[in-house]
Parts: C-alpha cells; sequence; structure tokens
C-alpha cells in the first residue's frame, strides 16, 4: 500500500471539496469535549470586601467583581435560582442532543463525500445532497456509538471489580493493557463507521467484518496509519496550541504583576479579543484536519479492499484465477 499516494490524494480531495470542510466541522463536535468553568469562590460566608490581604491589595477590582457576583446571587431568590439552573441544564441538554446528531451526520457524511470523489474527479459535491446521505446513515452511527458507551462503562465497572479483588494488582495489569485496547478499539470503530456507509452494512454485520478486515487481514497496515496519523494530530495540535500560550503567558503575567485596575481590564479586552478571533480559525483547522483524516482512513479501505492476494483467495478462488493453457496471461 502506497501512504504517500493516499495521503495526497485525501487532501487534493479535501482542498477541492471544500464543503467536506463543514462536515469536518460537524464530525469534531462528537470528539470535542466540553470545557466546564468552575468556580474556585467559598460559599462559607467570604466577604470580597477589603480585607487587606495580598491578593485583595494586588486586584482590587478582582475583589470587587467577585463580591458584586456573590450579592447577585444572594439577592436572587430561590425560584431565579432554580431558573437559572434549570436553563443551564437545558442549554448544555440542548448542546449535547445537537453534538450528538451533527457529529453523526457530519461523520456519515464525510465517508460519502470522500467515496462519491474517489469514484468520480467530476463529481459535484453540495451539502444538501450530501446531508441527506448523512442522514440516512444517523441510527446506526447512533446505535454504535451507544454500544461504545456501554461496552467502555462495562469495561471500567469490571475494572474496577477485578482490581479491587486482586487487591490492586489488576489495576497495574488494566494499565499496561489500556493503550493496546485503546488502540484496537479505535480501529474497529473507525472501519466499522467505514463499513456502515461504505457497505451500508448493520451495526453488527458492521463490527463483524470490520474485526476480520483490520485486524485479521490488514493489521499492520492499520497499525502505521495509526501511528503516522496520531502523529500527524498531535504535531497540528501543538502548532494550534502555540499561538494561545504566547499570548496567555504575557497577559497572565500582567495581569498577575500588575497593581492597576486600568491596565488589568485593558488585558482582560485583550484576552477576548483574541479568543474571539483565535476560536473560529482553530474550529475551521480541526474541521479541516478531521475532514482529512476521515478521508485517509475511508482511501485506505479503498486501496486495502481492492488490493486482494494470493493467500485472501480461497483455494477453489484461486484455481479460477489461474489462467488456462490457452488463455492470455
Amino acid at each position: 500500500m502506497n501512504f504517500g499516494e493516499i495521503f495526497e490524494k485525501s487532501w487534493k480531495i479535501v482542498w477541492k471539496y471544500k464543503i467536506l470542510w463543514i462536515f469536518g466541522i460537524f464530525a469534531a463536535m462528537l470528539s470535542g469535549g466540553g470545557s466546564g468553568s468552575s468556580g474556585a469562590g467559598n460559599r462559607g460566608g467570604v466577604n470580597y470586601t477589603y480585607q487587606g490581604g495580598e491578593l485583595q491589595e494586588m486586584f482590587p477590582w478582582i475583589g470587587r467583581f467577585g463580591y458584586n457576583i456573590e450579592r447577585f446571587f444572594s439577592n436572587v431568590d430561590v425560584g431565579a435560582r432554580v431558573g437559572i439552573a434549570v436553563a443551564l441544564a437545558c442549554f448544555a441538554l440542548f448542546w449535547l442532543v445537537l453534538s450528538i446528531f451533527l457529529g453523526n451526520v457530519g461523520r456519515a457524511a464525510l465517508i460519502k463525500g470522500v467515496l462519491h470523489a474517489e469514484e468520480d474527479s467530476n463529481a459535484k459535491l453540495k451539502f444538501g445532497p450530501l446531508f441527506k446521505e448523512g442522514l440516512g446513515y444517523f441510527w446506526q452511527m447512533f446505535v454504535l456509538q451507544l454500544l461504545t458507551i456501554g461496552i467502555v462503562i462495562g469495561v471500567v465497572i469490571i475494572g474496577i471489580v477485578f482490581s479491587v479483588v486482586t487487591l490492586g494488582i489488576g489495576a497495574i495489569l488494566l494499565i499496561c493493557l489500556a493503550i493496546p485496547i485503546a488502540v484496537s478499539a479505535s480501529l474497529l470503530l473507525t472501519q466499522t463507521n467505514i463499513f456502515i456507509v461504505a457497505e451500508n452494512m448493520n451495526v453488527i454485520d458492521a463490527i463483524k467484518a470490520s474485526w476480520e478486515f483490520v485486524f485479521e487481514r490488514n493489521l499492520g497496515y492499520y497499525l502505521l496509519m495509526f501511528l503516522i496519523v496520531g502523529v500527524g494530530s498531535w504535531i497540528i495540535g501543538f502548532v494550534l496550541a502555540i499561538p494561545v500560550f504566547m499570548v496567555l503567558v504575557p497577559i497572565g503575567l500582567g495581569i498577575f504583576l500588575s497593581n492597576s485596575a486600568p491596565l488589568g481590564a485593558g488585558l482582560l479586552i485583550v484576552l477576548g479579543i483574541f479568543f474571539a478571533l483565535y476560536i473560529p480559525i482553530a474550529i475551521l483547522v480541526n474541521g479541516i484536519l478531521t475532514a482529512f483524516v476521515q478521508a485517509v482512513w475511508t482511501l485506505t479501505y479503498r486501496e486495502l479492499s481492492f488490493k486482494l492476494t494470493d493467500e485472501d483467495l480461497t483455494p477453489l478462488e484461486l484455481q479460477d484465477s489461474i489462467p488456462d493453457d490457452g488463455e492470455m496471461v
């Protein structure tokens, strides 16, 4: 298998059909974790007004801000607090449902789009038809997702019980097996998604076919591709993180060392502007990367599915593949 050709073809497809970037952004919603903010405030009646402490002396405006926040929630009645909590819970639930829906549809649409582009270099890929095709595979992809979550929960429970029964010795064994299990599960899930879309299989048949295709026939190719894609993705992620550190470090030091409220507020405004500009760029790059990686795995499957060797043939198929004496070789 020519790895360089697969990467080159994948990039050409993703660059030519930029509509795939949108579905890459959708698909990335499944792998992107929501970041919850946690406050470090003490609810034990701490007064954020001037206490004479070092932090208060350095950042008086932060103290006033914390005091105003606490006063706001103290003055809000129980009904309003419950309303705020319900509203936040509803928003979180809405975002979870939206991520699951668009993530699964986007992943299926990506696979379909890459297949169309690979089969016909002049294919016209449009958002509406691709979204409709991806939507047709939503339930299969969703069932696979639920099955995966259930298996993970079951494995974790079994691992905890096993560790307790073996007095911690089992935990050491599980830690050693964690990476091989995680890599194997990732390869199996990746190929199962492709089989569901490319071959119109149901979930169980796709899992069986993926196990045979990956672990019984092409494990070496898949492990090498996993390593290349993993290292490449890590490098891109590291590059994306560099601007964040370059901005956060000096601004953070400036806020920490400054004793000026206007300067601190100005630095926070600069930080807000930076993230307002950076986050859309990061989302777009992540979407392109997701589309490219999915294209790589899809074309890897296509390449290996047509790479039929003698050892893959049954004796009868092998005999039929040998030309007769009178046939042209």
